[in-house]
């Protein structure tokens, strides 16, 4: 998401740092254009699913994500890696993460699961300027 074009954050000028935190707290807390990157380990009895045609995967996996208002970007697998996927999905919030967790968990499909926010360049500018003072300055 870019912040400029979305009017979060309408110039780089001068502006009350903490204005830029409470909009990036915002975002991480509740924003439903944020990009989660999640990142998993499926259990024996998924890859039996998947070897019998990962686009079914996807597909079970998109409609998942439609399902808490979120939109995958991207699903690729990991071979010989620490985690089997990685997915990323937009147009979630932190519930809708909760929610796709919950209902993975749930399943068994996963033996271990990570969600991370994405933040690009704009977004992570957004973030930093101001946020901390050291002591005295």
């Amino acid at each position: 998401m870019n912040l400029k074009r979305t009017g979060v954050v309408k110039s780089t000028a001068a502006r009350d740092p903490q204005d830029s935190f409470r909009t990036v707290r915002q975002q991480l807390r509740g924003d439903a254009s944020m990009k989660i990157m999640f990142e998993g380990r499926y259990s024996t009895t998924a890859w039996a699913g998947v070897n019998q045609s990962a686009q079914a995967r996807m597909a079970a996996t998109a409609a998942l994500a439609e399902s808490v208002g979120g939109s995958v970007d991207a699903m690729y697998w990991c071979p010989g890696d620490e985690w089997d996927f990685v997915l990323i999905v937009s147009g979630i919030d932190a519930s809708g993460v909760m929610a796709i967790k919950k209902v993975v968990g749930e399943s068994g499909a996963m033996v271990s699961t990570k969600a991370r926010v994405l933040l690009d360049a704009d977004e992570f500018d957004a973030a930093t300027p101001g946020m901390y003072a050291a002591p005295g300055s």
